[in-house]
């Protein structure tokens, strides 16, 4: 058998078998890679999407909670109540309407005072006067009841003249009188959100806590609009929860648009290998004998490079496809070595930028106290403090300090984790200390560390924070709690719960106001003090530990036994990698000296 016949036998045949079955497998193996991916992806959009929308209505929410607390802290009159509802409508691009109503009429105060945005023109109407609010409006009721504000069902805003969804919440005027805030959301502001990038052949909608369904027209793969309800066996349903309002965001994407990158990718691979075997196949049945002793001299120099020598150097004579490789080969290992060289430094400087972090951070670990006891001296005081960064430095910080028979203990939450966190959380313990050191008394310290935050906050940075002073003699205590997450006291095997924030978070509104709470501690109770990272540890099935879970972990023991309660609970009951610091601060009181 000739020599040509031999390599169309032993190598052509067994070349075109291996591609073929390269073909096949990796048409197999693709196909359920890519299409996990492009059901990964469908899935990421939708998630995505329903993030943005809680994101913002969380932050209506917020905003007419901020204001409730701000509104029982102060007189109500009606320049002010109009202004500020003219200011939210502006400033939240949702909210296109604003309610000040009361359960009694208070004189110069409408009862439903209305300012809404209708095309365009900011108007004011007094709903009340207009219709039975108690028995047409879909949140009065609730409102009137004591319990954390609520999002009602869509509904038809008879002044507002269009659909609405509604966030209320009450409170308690100075004058003792019930009242309530309520914004409302068109509709057509919640349907310009729901849209799902990446998608032509797209349903989205939203499903609320009672099952009203909130959805607007989509367009199929043909092009025309629908209201209908998607085919499962034509489209992919994603759904993802928005916790901030209990809804769901459910998306219906067409199942030939989301796969259809998987069957070009295997086509285009399946072109490729085919190309390729092609290819393998000829250059072996046309060169194999001409140029195997160059080609054994060139995988003598692969071997090489195999081997580690990146100074190999081929020298194969000639200008036909052998010689261009050996070339090739060359300006390879050239370059392989220069990459080498480039990965070498940049694993240099990325062991310096962690070498510089973790510098930070033990700067940063320096700054707060870690001595405990802290004060031996004074055996009414049982003290202890954990802080557990998520990243390298962290956004939660604690501070205290003994000023004769003053202790000042606070704890505070940056928004954010990070550098950028570490730096404004060393700014506000600065002026806090300073405050302090000057003589300031507990509104002082506070004003000054919001005067920090506040000035130059391009970020729009903001910090949660609790500054308590206990006399250690007496047990007494006064605080400040700057919308951080409220203390426990421990009393006990009872665990209670000292209050809600007394004033609005440190550098988001302008002159601020704060209320100082008064309490009393008896021998051997103790007050905790922790940041959200703790209550809001998220197990595998989205719930999370809340203050509930916390106290269920506190028994009754040292400040130790109690900082490691809370901090033991948080870790064991959320999955994952931990994604917020995780900060407690425990002080016992052990009677009078």
């Amino acid at each position: 058998m000739r020599l040509r016949s031999k390599l169309v036998c032993f190598v052509g045949i067994p070349v075109a078998v291996i591609f073929t079955a390269l073909i096949v497998l990796d048409s197999v193996a693709l196909r359920g890679i890519a299409s996990s991916q492009a059901s990964e992806r469908a899935t990421l959009l939708a998630e995505r999407t329903a993030q943005v929308l809680n994101s913002e209505l969380a932050t209506v929410a917020g905003a007419a909670d901020t204001l409730a607390t701000v509104l029982s802290k102060g007189n109500v009159d009606f320049l002010s109540l109009r202004d500020i509802g003219s200011e939210l409508v502006h400033r939240l691009p949702l909210v296109a309407g604003v309610v000040f109503g009361f359960d009694a009429k208070i004189e110069g105060i409408p009862r439903a005072g209305y300012i809404f945005l209708h095309n365009g023109e900011l108007l004011y109407d007094d709903i009340a006067s207009k219709y039975d609010i108690e028995a047409d409006s879909p949140w009065y009721r609730p409102s009137m009841k004591p319990g954390p504000g609520f999002w009602t069902a869509p509904f038809h805003g008879e002044v507002f003249g269009g659909d609405i969804v509604s966030y209320s919440t009450r409170f308690q005027s100075s004058a003792g009188i019930d009242g309530f805030v309520v914004l409302d959301v068109p509709l057509e502001a919640l349907f310009s959100q729901l849209k799902v990038a990446g998608f032509r052949d797209v349903h989205p909608s939203i499903v609320t806590q009672d099952g009203k369904v909130i959805q607007t027209p989509w367009v199929t793969h043909d092009g025309k609009a629908s209201t209908g309800k998607p085919d499962v066996s034509t489209h992919v349903i994603r759904t993802a929860n928005m916790p901030a309002v209990n809804w769901t965001f459910k998306a219906a994407i067409g199942r030939d648009e989301v796969f259809a990158p998987v069957q070009r990718q295997l086509l285009i691979n399946g072109i490729l290998l085919a190309a390729g075997g092609v290819i393998v196949l000829c250059i072996l049945l046309l060169t194999g004998l001409r140029f195997s002793r160059r080609i054994e001299q060139l995988s003598s120099g692969v071997a090489s490079v195999s081997a580690g020598e990146l100074d190999v150097a081929v020298n194969i004579p000639g200008h036909d496809e052998v010689g261009r490789l050996a070339i090739d080969f060359n300006t390879m290992t050239a370059k392989l070595r220069e990459t080498v060289h480039q990965v070498a430094k940049e694993v240099s400087r990325r062991t310096a930028v962690e070498r510089d972090l973790s510098v930070a951070r033990e700067i940063q670990q320096s700054m707060l106290p870690r001595v405990f006891p802290p004060f031996p001296e004074r055996p009414e005081l049982d003290l202890h403090a954990i802080l557990q960064p998520a990243d390298h430095v962290a956004g939660d910080f604690y501070d205290y300090w003994l000023n004769g028979d003053t202790l000042t203990l606070l704890i505070a939450d940056v928004s954010g984790h990070g550098i950028a966190a570490s730096l404004v959380m060393a700014m506000a313990r600065r002026r806090l200390r300073d405050a302090a050191a000057s003589g300031s008394d507990l509104q002082g310290m506070v004003h000054a560390a919001d005067a920090a935050i506040a000035e130059n906050n391009e970020r729009q940075m903001f910090i949660t924070a609790i500054v308590l002073q206990l006399n250690i003699c007496t047990g007494a205590f006064q605080l400040i709690n700057a919308g951080h997450p409220e203390a426990l006291l421990v009393q006990g095997n009872t665990i209670g719960r000292e209050g809600l924030p007394t004033g609005p978070l440190l550098g988001v509104i302008p002159d601020p106001c704060w209320d100082i709470r008064s309490g009393q501690l008896h021998p051997d109770e103790a007050i905790v003090l922790y940041t959200d990272g703790i209550t809001e540890a998220m197990n595998a099935h989205g719930d999370l530990l809340d203050t509930a879970g916390l106290e269920a972990a506190l028994h009754t023991g040292t400040a130790h036994d109690l900082c490691t309660q809370a901090l033991i609970r948080a870790e064991t009951f959320q999955s994952g990698d931990q994604v917020d610091d995780l900060t407690v601060v425990a002080l016992r009181w052990l009677g009078p000296a």
